[in-house]
Order: structure tokens, then sequence, then C-alpha cells
């Protein structure tokens, strides 16, 4: 968390900084609306119940999200359902998208958010119960973008819109769009989301080793 919370907001290497909307940064940084750096933003699709013809695929739902924002892929729950296929390709993930919860019963499962991996050549859908964002990546690195809407400067957003909104069940995408997010260099965005990818991957080797340690 702390690894998360300083390159996203004093970087590699800086030592002149400014003060922005959302708090201080350097120098070279800027600070861009979420909707200017995406190329996509999408709600999903449900389908129909799964019959013997070939336009049956997976849909992701918030229930293949744990609570760390990985993607279960291989959930024994998953659901399949039947979407014509000219269809499906409108919803079909990309590696590097990103998914946000925004519609459930419990309000703590708003704007929980998981970044899709291409794993083998099923192709996955999601569902109306959450929303795609995509990067452009012009502008703005997928993972990069991922570690930013799982911050401290996301989540303040997310307390924000709830205390605004009374019985929340919703989250208004529009206003969640208009978030801004701090903006570096493209290859110091990489260095970034490298560094953290790496710390990821150590956490989770560690909690791999636990379960076998409580086994």
């Amino acid at each position: 968390k702390f690894a998360l919370k300083h390159l996203l907001t004093r970087g590699i290497g800086h030592t002149r900084f400014k003060q922005t909307e959302i708090g201080e940064l350097p120098e070279e940084w800027d600070v861009k609306l979420l909707r200017e750096v995406l190329s996509l933003s999408q709600g999903g699709i449900w389908g129909d119940e799964p019959d013997d013809s070939q336009d049956v695929f997976p849909v992701l739902r918030s229930t293949e999200i744990d609570h760390e924002g990985k993607l279960y892929l291989e959930s024994p729950t998953l659901a399949w359902r039947k979407v014509p296929r000219h269809k499906a390709e409108r919803y079909t993930l990309k590696d590097g998208d990103i998914l946000i919860v925004k519609s459930s019963g419990s309000v703590h499962l708003l704007g929980r958010v998981a970044l899709f991996r291409q794993q083998g050549e099923q192709d996955f859908l999601f569902s109306n119960f959450l929303h795609r964002l995509r990067a452009n990546e012009n502008v703005c690195n997928p993972l990069f973008l991922y570690y930013v809407l799982i911050s401290p400067i996301a989540k303040q957003v997310l307390k924000q819109i709830q205390e605004t909104t009374s019985g929340l069940r919703n989250l208004p995408m529009d206003e969640y769009l208009q978030m801004p997010i701090p903006l570096p260099p493209l290859e110091e965005q990489k260095q970034i989301a490298d560094m953290l990818s790496t710390i990821d991957a150590a956490i989770e080797n560690e909690r791999k080793y636990l379960r076998v340690l409580e086994k």
C-alpha cells in the first residue's frame, strides 16, 4: 500500500513538485480525467440460457472478482450464457481490459476493480453488472491505469460518491469517469506499473506459501 501511494504521487527520482487538485505531484506529470485516457467505456451483457448452439460463452460477474481484485477465470461457478456471436464480439474481453463492479447488493463491492489477462483461446464476456474500461495506449499504460483505480486516489472518489448518494447500489459511471488521475509520461507509467507488478507477484508467492504451511 505504501509503494502504491508513493509511486503514484511521487514517481521515480523526482525532486520538483507542484500542487494539483489531487495533491502534490511531480512537475512533469499531468492530471487528466479518467474518461480522457480511455479508448472504450462500456457496460456488459447477460445473454440467455445456454442450449446446444455454438454461441455459448463464459460471462464474468462480480463473483469472479475477489477482494484483492483478482479474476478467477476457472471458477467452478462460472456462468455460461447464450449470446449470438455477432453480438458477443462487441463484449469480448481483450488483454489489459479493466472491469469495475457498477451494480451490487453490497455497497462494499461497488467500485471493485479487476484486470483481465487473456489465458488461452477462450473468449470471455462480462455481465451487465460490470463495466469495461480500455486504456488508450497512446497516452496511458493499461497496467498503470489499473493501479491508479485500486489506489487511495480512486477510493477517495468512491467514498465521495457514496457520501453524496443515499442508498447507493449502482455506481454512477458518468461521475466515476470524471475522476482526476495522475498521468506521468508513458515510459514512467510502464516503470511504475512494472515495479508494482513485481511487488504483487512477491505478495502472491507469500500467500501461496502461507496456504502450504496452513495445510
